[in-house]
Parts: C-alpha cells; sequence; structure tokens
C-alpha cells in the first residue's frame, strides 16, 4: 500500500491562473497604499485557492512484477558448425541458472532458426527481437541477449540503434581465430544458348574470423564438374578473380559444381563449393528437307517444320533428274539447279538434321556426297528418311548411307489400315511413340465403319513393308510390319537415325500422325524430355520428386545422396506409361544427387548459394555497433561465459566478464482509494473567516 498526495482541480488551470492572478494584483495595490488588514486577505486568497486546487491522498495497492530478461538463441544453419551446439546448449544452461538466482527476474528463451524452411535468406534475428518484444511491456525488460556466432543478415544499417530500451547483450560462440576458406561466385549468367560459351567469375577467399590472413597458400586445387560429371581440376590462385567457361551441351538447366580443396585446419568445407545452374534454350534450329518424288505426304513434313517458329528449313524438290529428256533447251526450263557442292561440301555440317523424303538414286547426288551424309550423322547429326516401295537398285539404301539405315525396304506396299503396335509388351514403349493421343494400345485390323468414327481411333496406311536391321521398330502393324524405326549411331549420346513412312500417315483418317510426326523430330534434335533413357529430379514444394524413364524395367532403386552426404536407397514405382517415380523428402539446401547406376541427376535445393553459408567464421564486426548503442557487452564464450548481475538504471550495464540485469521496480495497481486533505467545507469557512476579519480590521 503507496499514498500520494493528488490534486484534483474544481476549476479549469487557465481559469485559476487569471484569478490568481488578477487577486495578487489587487492584493499589491493594497499593500502599496498601506491598507489595512491585507495579510488577513492574503490569507483568505490562499485558503481559497487550496480549497479549489482540491488536495487529495491517493491510496494505491500494488504488486511487484517481474523484470524480464530475453535470450535468443541463433539456431541457424552456421550454428551448427564444429563444437558450436555444444558451446550453445553451455551458455543457455549457465544464463538461466545465473538469472534464476535473482527471484524478481524472470526468463524467456526464443530459438531462433534461419529465415525459409532451409535457411537460403540468412539469419534474420533484429525481426525475431522487434516480434517478441511486440507482445511484451518495455517497462519490464531488464536485458536482451543474443547468442550467436554474429553471422545476423538484418543488422540495422550503419549500427542503427537497438531495437529494445534496455541493454543488448551478445554471447559469441565459436572462437576469435578460427580459419575457414570459402568460394565466392561474382558472377554467372542465368541462361545461354544450347553451343554457346558460358563465363562464370569466382574467387576462392581464405580469411580468418579477426581479419587477419589465413595460412599462406597461394593457390588451391578447383574441381569443375558439369552435370554431375568431372571435367577438369585445374590450380587457380588464392584471392584473385578466377573465370571458368563451359558449353552448354543441351536444352534446360545445367547445372555448373567447383569445388575448392580444404584448407588445413580450416573450419568446415561446407562453403569451399558453389553451385551455377544455368538454362540452356535453343537458338534456331537449321533443317535441310530434300524432297524427292513429288507426292501428297510431301506437305506434312514441310508444314510441320514451317509452322516452328524456332525452326529455319531449307527445302529442295528435285523435279528434274539429270538423265531426264525434256523436249525443250536448258534455258527454257524454269528450274533451279540442286545446289549439291554448296549444300553438301560447305554446308552440311550448319544444319542440325537432315531429311531426306522419298528420294532415289537418280545421279542427283554423287556416293561421295552421300558418304559425307554417313560421316555427318557419326559425328553427331541427325537424319532422318521417308522410304518409297521401287525397284532394289533406286532406293536410298543402297547407296553408302545403307551402312547407317536401321531398316532395309522390301518393295511390297501395304494398304492395310492399322492401328499403333509397340513390339515388346514386356517393356515400355519408347517415348516418341508413348501416349500418342487417339491410339489403342495394341494393334488389330479396323473392323466396321463405326470403329472408324470413333475419337479414341486413329488409323494409319504404312506405304510399304521393311525389314529392321537395327535399332528399334517403334512402331509397327500387324506381321511386325514398322512404319517407324529409330536406331542411334556414332556416339551414343548424340547422333541419331530414322527411317520412317510417315509420309502416308495421314490417309486412312489420319491417326495421331502430326504429334507423330512433331516427336520425332523433337526427337532427332535431341530434346531431353524425349530420351529413351532418362533420369530426372526436381524440388518442389520441399519434396525432392524423381522421375526414371527405361526401356529396361530392372533398376527398382536409386540412390539419393544429400547436400550433406548422408546417403539413401529409395525405391522407384515403376507407372503403366513407362516411367518410375519415387518421392523423398527435402529438408536440406544445396545439392541432391540421384544416381541409378548408369546415371546422375541433379537437384538444387532452396537457393543455389545463399548468405547463411557465404562466411561460416564468428565475428563481432556485425553485432559491436548495436551492442555498444544500447550500452550492452560483447563476448567470447571461448573466453568464459559471463556472469550476471543486477544494475540500477542508468548504472553502468556490462562489465568484462559480467551481464547487467537493469532493475526496473515494475509494478501493477490492483486498486486505489482517494480522499481530500482538508474538507472542502472547512476550508469554505476558513475563507470566510479570514476575509470578515479583513473586513473587521480596516472598519477599525
Amino acid at each position: 500500500m503507496t499514498a500520494d498526495l493528488v490534486l484534483n482541480p474544481l476549476l479549469p488551470w487557465p481559469v485559476i491562473a487569471v484569478a490568481m492572478m488578477v487577486a495578487l494584483l489587487l492584493l499589491l495595490v493594497l499593500i502599496i497604499r498601506r491598507g489595512r488588514g491585507w495579510t488577513l486577505r492574503l490569507l483568505g486568497l490562499a485558503i481559497l485557492v487550496t480549497a479549489i486546487l482540491n488536495p487529495s491522498v491517493l491510496r494505491e495497492r500494488r504488486v511487484p512484477q517481474p523484470d524480464l530478461a530475453l535470450v535468443f538463441v541463433d539456431e541457424s544453419p552456421s550454428q551448427r558448425i564444429g563444437d558450436r551446439p555444444q558451446q550453445i546448449e553451455a551458455i543457455v544452461t549457465s544464463l538461466e541458472q545465473g538469472i534464476s538466482r535473482f527471484g524478481d527476474v524472470e526468463t524467456r528463451t526464443v530459438r531462433v532458426h534461419a529465415d525459409g524452411n532451409r535457411g537460403e535468406d540468412g539469419t534474420h534475428l533484429f525481426k525475431a527481437i522487434k516480434t517478441a518484444l511486440a507482445d511484451e511491456t518495455k517497462e519490464r525488460l531488464a536485458a536482451t541477449i543474443v547468442i550467436s556466432d554474429g553471422q545476423v543478415h538484418d543488422v540495422p544499417a550503419d549500427g542503427g540503434e537497438a531495437p529494445s530500451d534496455g541493454p543488448l547483450h551478445v554471447v559469441l560462440t565459436g572462437k576469435p581465430d578460427e580459419t575457414d576458406r570459402r568460394l565466392v561466385v561474382d558472377s554467372a549468367p542465368a541462361y545461354g544458348l544450347v553451343g554457346s560459351t558460358a563465363r562464370i567469375q569466382y574467387r576462392i577467399l581464405d580469411g580468418r574470423s579477426d581479419g587477419k590472413v589465413a595460412g599462406t597458400a597461394s593457390a588451391a586445387m578447383l574441381n569443375v564438374r558439369v552435370d554431375g560429371r568431372e571435367t577438369t581440376k585445374n590450380r587457380v590462385r588464392v584471392g584473385q578473380p578466377q573465370t571458368q567457361d563451359i558449353v552448354l551441351q543441351h536444352a534446360g538447366p545445367t547445372i555448373l559444381e567447383l569445388e575448392a580443396e580444404a584448407l588445413p585446419g580450416e573450419l568446415s568445407a561446407i562453403n569451399n563449393r558453389a553451385l551455377v545452374a544455368i538454362n540452356g534454350v535453343r537458338d534456331r534450329l537449321n533443317v535441310l528437307l530434300v524432297s524427292g518424288q513429288p507426292h501428297v505426304g510431301e506437305r506434312i513434313w514441310r508444314n510441320m517444320l514451317k509452322s516452328d517458329p524456332a525452326v529455319d528449313l531449307v527445302h529442295f524438290t528435285i523435279l528434274r533428274s539429270p538423265d531426264k529428256q525434256d523436249l525443250a533447251t536448258i534455258d527454257e526450263l524454269s528450274l533451279i539447279a540442286f545446289p549439291v557442292r554448296e549444300l553438301f561440301e560447305e554446308r552440311l555440317y550448319d544444319f542440325d538434321l537432315v531429311i531426306f523424303d522419298r528420294y532415289l538414286l537418280r545421279g542427283v547426288l554423287p556416293f561421295r556426297y552421300l558418304g559425307e551424309v554417313v560421316t555427318y550423322v557419326q559425328k553427331g547429326g541427325a537424319r532422318c528418311s521417308r522410304s518409297v516401295p521401287v525397284r532394289r537398285p533406286h532406293e536410298l539404301f543402297h547407296s553408302p548411307m545403307g551402312t547407317v539405315l536401321p531398316a532395309a525396304p522390301t518393295g511390297r506396299v501395304i494398304e492395310q489400315a492399322y492401328r499403333r503396335s509397340h513390339p515388346h509388351r514386356d517393356r515400355p514403349p519408347p517415348p516418341v511413340t508413348s501416349a500418342l493421343p487417339g491410339e489403342c494400345p495394341w494393334a488389330r485390323p479396323k473392323a466396321t465403319q463405326s470403329d472408324n468414327d470413333d475419337p479414341r481411333v486413329g488409323t494409319m496406311v504404312p506405304p510399304n513393308r521393311s525389314r529392321v536391321r537395327s535399332g528399334s521398330g517403334a512402331v509397327r502393324r500387324r506381321r511386325r510390319s514398322p512404319l517407324l524405326v529409330v536406331d542411334r549411331v556414332g556416339r551414343a549420346d548424340r547422333p541419331t537415325d530414322v527411317t520412317c513412312g510417315s509420309g502416308h500417315a495421314a490417309r486412312g483418317g489420319g491417326g495421331p500422325h502430326a504429334e507423330l510426326i512433331r516427336r520425332l523430330v523433337h526427337w532427332l534434335m535431341k530434346e531431353p524430355e524425349l530420351e529413351e533413357e532418362r533420369l530426372t529430379a526436381v524440388i518442389d514444394d520441399d519434396r525432392l520428386l524423381i522421375e526414371r524413364r527405361s526401356l529396361n524395367n530392372a533398376t527398382t532403386e536409386v540412390t539419393v545422396t544429400t547436400p550433406s552426404g548422408v546417403q539413401k536407397r529409395v525405391p522407384v514405382e515403376q507407372g503403366d506409361d513407362g516411367i518410375g517415380r519415387a518421392e523423398v523428402p527435402a529438408e536440406e539446401a544445396g545439392l541432391y544427387r540421384i544416381d541409378d547406376g548408369t546415371r546422375t541427376a541433379l537437384a538444387a535445393g532452396g537457393r543455389v548459394n545463399h548468405g547463411e553459408f557465404a562466411d561460416l567464421t564468428a565475428t563481432e564486426a556485425r553485432l559491436r555497433p548495436v551492442v555498444d548503442g544500447s550500452g550492452g557487452g560483447l563476448f567470447w564464450a571461448a573466453n568464459g561465459i559471463p556472469d550476471i548481475r543486477r544494475v540500477k538504471p542508468g548504472w553502468r550495464a556490462a562489465g568484462d566478464d559480467w551481464i547487467g540485469l537493469r532493475r526496473n521496480d515494475h509494478f501493477t495497481v490492483t486498486g486505489q482509494n482517494e480522499a481530500p486533505v482538508i474538507p472542502p467545507l472547512l476550508l469554505l469557512a476558513l475563507a470566510l473567516a479570514a476575509f470578515a476579519g479583513a473586513w473587521w480590521r480596516e472598519s477599525h
């Protein structure tokens, strides 16, 4: 219980002030004229003013409130390095025990994790402090204590002010002389053209938390891996800008890994590696289409290729062979000579795809040029030919190109319509023909007109029967006569060769001929989505999604390596579409590796290079200005955990080995009682008596 004297004026303060000034002025005039009874008038005025001010005694029932000590524990990924987790728990235990010695201090511990599920945005410690203080009474705050390595990414600019009115103390984990090596990517393109060279600029930095140069190494070994495959290993100078060039080999993301060798005695090698993801985009594709005998199906290839804005098409139709007899002179023929030498000697390797559509051996192309096409395919080019039923000596198969053709024509024409049939029922179909629109799973003859009208039924008419020599008869009709045969020759990971009869695919209702041709061209252009053997992985909503496409169902498991190096076997469930799928949690930031024994896929979780791992050495440079501005202290746990003391407001809040908790003496009022010091009626009676005495004195 406490008592205080309070004033409750009966009139507004301005009215009281004006009245007192007028009364004092009149009293002053009376004194100057030496009037009698001025002392009694002064006494009456004083009593009257006291009555107007109405002094009262306020009695309150107060309950003391304990002071509050907020302890913020930085548990970001950088705090998991070395023995820092053990240091954190030791500091928290010591501080809580030290504060508990004071019965009037409440301890509240807040554990702060890095922003984002995997810490890619860094440690936002001051944001957490402001959030916690928003729910508390600042008058209770004795001190804010932070346990961190100093790597905080939301420190107020230029030191700024502490987010609280009380002192801010920092206890640093780690050691003042820690050594660490880090690899920093200064610049890298986000995308590039397939086949072009992308340049990455980076530096290898060695340093210590106290700002001194770490070690004496002037060079470090750098391993470079592209899409999981090691490409180069070089020694580069430490501390100087370096460049690394890579050629983008495919569309989609290309992941470049730069990893520097570990520095002896360094804190951790986790930031010795940097990842760069460059998205490869294709430039306009150059396609050469050589048409032999004119036919209706020729428009299918031309229309499909011309409708693609990413394709530059060069189309030649051979209307006249050299041995053709015309009853006209050469200058009367409105024909353009076929540029054989320019196309097949000078510009052949400028084309990404060469298509021979119903081309016959009529002496237009010498065999040496056809042999150059074979070399072009073996070196990585793509070729497609559409066969036609002719006598054997005129077929393209009976040329040097016959060595790479996957199918041999028989010259027999088949006009029966059919539906798509995959030759191997025990294996999934290749991506080129998988799940074509309007198809049925297996071949059967067209029976009734109602079947032909069914939109789910697609019919095709192959032009002739062929015999498969190599590759895969991806699409067959009854009696195993293939419409499409695909094969890879030369370098297995690049060139492709196709023999097909799709020029007649639009007859008999059409079927899925347009989609089949589109997939065929994109497969020849080496689009990753249509690869027969493919392993992919992406991270979506903290889940690692794995897809494995293969014509061989032998593999039922894949090996997943997390960014921290932990390996786990994950089963793959095979779907009806021939794609095996698996899903695992992705709780870490960094690069995940997925291996099925023959292929490796990579998936980057979170930001590829984030600030939390940019620098792992403990430092006081970032937090020192804020601590000094609040009057707190900064301590290294390696030098000893500071003691806890209580201090009065305005006193020094920290020493060399102790932390001060400000004593606020805060309380809450549970009840109060107010009573006047002198009854108002008594004051009024005394004032009247004083004025009456003054009047009597003046009259005598």
